[in-house]
């Protein structure tokens, strides 16, 4: 069973662990799973959007327990590695593109490597399925989806209007 598939491994890793909150027996069971494993020497890597101390809604004591360990706060890739991905990735796909539209992408998509990936992809496969070369304004509308959501910022007061709104409160009442 669960117990018995992760507490009988060498190294237990977690992706997004913040997706724990508000299951209180997954929590437990993941607790006692963690401790069984530290107990044994063996390693837990556990990713989160957010720092341990950070994560609402997941138990104290497994709170305390994941700050124990070496927290390492991962910041977006710089410009210059975003930039080394693309070329790289280019390379491996067997296509060019001008480097005015790889600088855009890396200046433009710095959310995660992913998405960044993912719109060299696409223009990739657009070229390739339609032809003709792509410029940067041809880029920007290929991938006006993908800029059009980074654009956008979301500002504390549409946030506390957005919350004030669902819990039926005044903004006054939510600030207070």
């Amino acid at each position: 069973g669960f117990k018995e598939l992760f507490r009988n491994v060498d190294v237990l890793l977690v992706d997004d662990i913040q997706f724990i909150v508000g299951k209180q027996r997954t929590q437990e069971e993941f607790f006692h799973t963690f401790n069984n494993l530290i107990a044994r020497g063996k390693k837990i890597i556990l990713s989160a959007d957010s720092a341990p101390m950070e994560l609402c809604g997941i138990e104290e004591r497994l709170q305390t327990r994941i700050a124990q360990g070496l927290v390492v706060n991962i910041q977006p890739a710089a410009y210059e590695l975003r930039l080394g991905i693309l070329n790289q990735k280019l390379k491996r796909l067997g296509s060019d593109l001008d480097k005015e539209i790889l600088s855009f992408l890396a200046k433009n998509i710095t959310s995660n490597v992913r998405e960044l990936e993912g719109a060299l992809k696409r223009l990739v496969a657009h070229r390739q399925l339609l032809g003709g070369e792509i410029t940067l304004d041809s880029a920007k509308r290929i991938l006006k989806d993908i800029l059009h959501t980074m654009e956008r910022q979301v500002r504390a007061p549409e946030i506390q209007q957005t919350v004030a709104d669902y819990y039926r409160l005044t903004l006054k009442d939510l600030r207070s």
